[in-house]
């Protein structure tokens, strides 16, 4: 039995490809998006590639979503350690990307993780749900992601120890899965993918999730620390001075 791991991205459409990204359609009347890509990420003044620092938090007792949904923390189903799982779930996309993820409490993060009761056992897993913001002027228009939740469904037996018994489900990999949709990441055909639209027990980033991570935050920086880079000059100019003294010798 295949298992449902789900996105919902509020009013957006879409072009399917290779991977996929979230994209809107410009609206009607106002000027071409400054960024002039329609694909939306985290950072209100971001074009694509462009950096990103993005918050989450966990949703504490008090956690409430829509009247029509039944949500609470992460605690009332999650094994003890759980919290760990998910932010080694967040730093394995900022190992290849340029995001920066910090944890803040009260509910307050960009990112909000919590439960739900979402359809029983065996079905859909979690899902994301992303909202986007469009600011406009008389000159431009901004499209960013602005809100977003992640629900695990407490129906599951969820495992953190990275080798699932039956009827287990491994929490990294589907926090891994639904914090690619935070992202910005649609599902994707390709079966290896962790953003294959069902559970296949993968639990790491192929090409095809780096490719579409990368294409919108850019690749991790190469440029050396400032204090390397300064040896690098320091030492680059005693070996040229030595060899200047020994060629007028």
């Amino acid at each position: 039995m295949k298992y449902l791991l789900g996105a919902l991205l509020i009013s957006l459409t879409s072009t399917v490809h290779a991977f996929s990204v979230y994209e809107i359609t410009e609206p009607d009347g106002f000027p071409a998006f400054a960024e002039n890509e329609n694909i939306l990420t985290w950072g209100n003044t971001n074009s694509l590639g462009d950096a990103a620092s993005v918050s989450y938090s966990f949703a504490d007792s008090n956690y409430s979503c829509h009247d029509s949904l039944t949500c609470f923390s992460l605690e009332n189903f999650m094994p003890v350690g759980y919290q760990d799982v998910i932010t080694s779930a967040f730093d394995t996309w900022a190992s290849v990307t340029n995001l920066t993820f910090n944890e803040v409490d009260d509910q307050s993060g960009n990112i909000v993780l919590g439960g739900e009761s979402i359809d029983g056992i065996n079905n859909v897993l979690a899902h994301s749900s992303t909202s986007y913001t469009v600011a406009h002027n008389t000159i431009e228009s901004i499209s960013y992601i602005s809100t977003n939740s992640i629900h695990f469904d407490d129906a599951e037996t969820w495992s953190i120890e990275g080798s699932p018994a039956a009827g287990e489900f491994d929490l990294f990999t589907i926090a891994l899965h639904e914090i690619g949709h935070s992202l910005g990441l649609r599902h994707t055909d390709d079966l290896d993918a962790l953003m294959y639209p069902y559970y296949e027990g993968t639990n790491t980033l192929n090409t095809d999730d780096i490719a579409g991570i990368q294409k919108l935050y850019g690749p991790i920086s190469t440029v050396p620390e400032p204090s390397t880079y300064l040896l690098f000059l320091v030492g680059l100019a005693f070996v040229t001075g030595l060899s200047r003294r020994q060629t007028i010798q």
